[in-house]
């Protein structure tokens, strides 16, 4: 059994031309645990969950190889200031 995820990443996709990311372009890689599409320079925001640095970077490459991605940013949560349940 896999431990449990421990690297939580953010993943700001962008593109230039062609169609949007899609949901159903990212249904496949059990990493991404939301994805939602943002105003601003990105098209979309997604929160991936592996277990460390390489799970992480493996997943990444799978939504580049995936996904219509021109360029992508990462964030690694640290720790959470605040958590609250969700209305």
């Amino acid at each position: 059994m896999d431990p449990p995820p421990t690297a939580r990443g953010h993943r700001v996709v962008r593109r230039r031309h062609g169609p949007g990311v899609s949901g159903s372009a990212l249904e496949d890689i059990p990493e991404v645990v939301e994805a939602c599409t943002v105003s601003g320079a990105a098209d979309a925001v997604l929160h991936m969950l592996a277990r460390d640095i390489t799970h992480l970077e493996q997943a990444i490459q799978h939504v580049r190889a995936t996904a219509p991605v021109e360029r992508t940013e990462s964030v690694i949560v640290l720790s959470r200031l605040i958590e609250r349940p969700r209305l």
